[in-house]
């Protein structure tokens, strides 16, 4: 009896069909074994892509499979009693340890299964990688081709736009030459001819030069020798042809010119405006009533007859504002003092609350009536006064006056008890220096106006001599300049025309 015809028909017939499948497998992988590819250019993707040799994975898959097929089975042994004995022991002892040999031989069949599914898996993975290699290689084949098509194309662009090129910048280059040599040409005649018109101009400049300044020194000379220095006009007029001639002198030089400085304040006040100190009542009770400041400034009003928009510096009380409105004269005021300044509101006065200096910056040119300033530049520094007066000449308009009224340092009663008894005064203001100031800066027709004058019963009465000799007259007039000095005008207002 064969071997097979002694195994179960199920066993069999498994064997049959492993059997068939692994043949049938073979078959398929032929054309992807190591050495069975195709030769010529189609085979050189495949050439550059090494495959795993999977001959010594299927010769153990194919044991394997047939050892799973032998796990439980009983060999085959020739006929006879003592043989058929020998395969009924075998029989049972398979059927007695079938609780053994059926597990393991599902665990075979389980692993048997996996190893011939991944050998598949990994035969299809081959098949595709040798198909995509093929399509690369195709692919890189067809993309060399146009790159070496676009390659001839571009070469013989860049070939015909170089020569183009070439020939443009040539054109070009020989063009600029052209223009270049023209060029400096024109550039050196044009230097030649600056350098003669420079030169005649240099000499038409120091002519005019040596000619102007001896006519400045011809004319300063007879001015020196002819006018007098008291004369205001000529001696600024001098002193403004000398500066003419020393810029001459030293045009070009290096001129160092010594720093100016600024006059402190012969008083230093610190009284600020918000400060517990009262001015409003110290001025309701030192300053007067306002009838009798307003009468007082009354002495002015001629001045602004006929003027409109009349400014009024520090403006105080008010008093006159009230007096422009009265005679029919516009005018406003400015005032820093809160306390003042709702006053004059009260009144129903045009008044701002700012500084004389803001208040002036803020008015076009040329554009006022007229400025009335009352004790106010005894409150500023000799830089601020300068400032002030120049302001005024640039902001009023033509043949408007200017107001400047001040405590006269000239009588000593006034400086004495009205200057200082003002925590807020800084400096005196001499009324000569005051009216320099005005005629230095260009005003016209400046005048001094003097009041206030000290009760007379203040004054040192005359000694009635017995015999009116020379000596007696002589003293009672030297007491009558003692009374002027210690008991003349305490104000005094410097007046000028724009």
């Amino acid at each position: 009896m064969s071997t097979d015809a002694q195994m179960p028909v199920e066993e069999i017939m498994e064997r049959v069909r492993e059997r068939v499948r692994l043949r049938r497998q073979a078959s398929n992988l032929g054309a992807i074994q190591p050495g069975t590819e195709p030769k010529g250019p189609a085979a050189a993707p495949a050439e550059t892509m090494r495959l795993y040799d999977l001959g010594e994975l299927r010769r153990n898959l194919v044991d394997s499979n047939l050892s799973h097929s032998a796990v439980g089975t009983i060999n085959p042994r020739r006929p006879g009693p003592h043989n058929s004995l020998i395969q009924f022991v075998k029989k049972v002892m398979r059927r007695s340890l079938t609780w053994y040999t059926r597990p393991l031989h599902s665990f075979h069949g389980s692993v048997t299964r996996a190893l011939n599914e991944a050998t598949r898996a990994i035969e299809d993975l081959q098949l595709k990688l040798v198909n995509l290699e093929k399509q690369r290689g195709s692919d890189r084949n067809a993309f060399e081709s146009k790159f070496r098509q676009l390659q001839d194309v571009i070469t013989a662009q860049q070939e015909s736009d170089r020569n183009a090129f070439e020939s443009k910048l040539r054109g070009l280059i020989e063009d600029l030459q052209l223009k270049l040599v023209n060029l400096e040409k024109q550039r050196e005649s044009d230097r030649n001819a600056f350098e003669s018109k420079f030169r005649g101009l240099q000499d038409v400049i120091t002519a005019s030069e040596q000619r102007l300044r001896s006519e400045l020194r011809e004319e300063l000379h007879l001015l020196k020798t002819t006018v007098s220095n008291q004369d205001s006009e000529i001696v600024s007029h001098g002193r403004h042809m000398r500066r003419v001639i020393h810029s001459l002198a030293t045009q070009g030089k290096d001129s160092r010119i010594a720093a100016s400085y600024e006059l402190k304040p012969l008083l230093t006040s610190e009284m600020q405006p918000d400060s517990e100190f009262d001015y409003f009542l110290f001025e309701k009770h030192f300053r007067g009533a306002e009838s009798v400041i307003k009468a007082r400034q009354a002495a002015y009003l001629e001045y602004f007859i006929g003027k409109r928009d009349v400014l009024d510096l520090g403006c105080g009380r008010g008093e006159f504002l009230e007096l422009m409105r009265e005679n029919g004269i516009r005018a406003r005021g400015a005032e820093i003092s809160l306390d003042m300044f709702l006053l004059c509101q009260e009144k129903g006065l045009d008044v701002f609350q700012m500084d004389l200096f803001s208040c002036l910056e803020s008015v076009p040119d040329g554009s006022l009536g007229g400025i009335f300033c009352s004790q106010v530049i005894e409150h500023l520094s000799s830089k601020q006064l300068l400032e002030l007066v120049t302001l005024a000449k640039q902001k009023l308009a033509p043949e408007s006056g200017v107001v400047l009224e001040t405590i006269n340092p000239e009588c000593l009663f006034a400086l004495a008890r009205n200057f200082f008894l003002d925590p807020t005064h800084v400096r005196p203001v001499h009324p000569e220096m005051l009216q320099f100031l005005l005629k230095s800066l260009g005003f016209k027709r400046v005048e001094l106006k003097f009041s206030s004058r000290v009760d007379s019963s203040r004054h040192i009465p005359p000694l009635p001599f017995p015999d009116s000799s020379y000596e007696a007259a002589l003293f009672n007039q030297a007491m009558q300049g003692v009374n002027q000095l210690l008991y003349g005008y305490q104000d005094y207002a410097a007046i000028a025309m724009r």
